[in-house]
């Protein structure tokens, strides 16, 4: 599974809006209730949760409290 590129808007735990690149080999898209999923090629592995722990990773000193939206990035 190659990785995709997503540019992921959220609030930081000072309710800054910030925006970051996450590269993962999942998916990220909204399932039927708009709510946002992590995907991999079976199916659905995670919800928002994930998606938040997967981003606090990437983050070096703020955490993220909330993720607003993912767009995916064209490699």
């Amino acid at each position: 599974m190659s990785n995709k590129r997503y540019k992921v808007t959220y609030f930081d735990q000072d309710g800054c809006k910030e925006q970051m690149t996450l590269e993962t080999p999942y998916y990220i898209c909204r399932d039927s209730a708009t709510d946002l999923c992590v995907f991999d090629e079976q199916g659905c592995i995670g919800n928002e949760a994930l998606l938040q722990n997967m981003l606090n990773q990437n983050l070096l000193q703020s955490k993220a409290s909330c993720v607003v939206n993912v767009e995916p990035l064209l490699i």
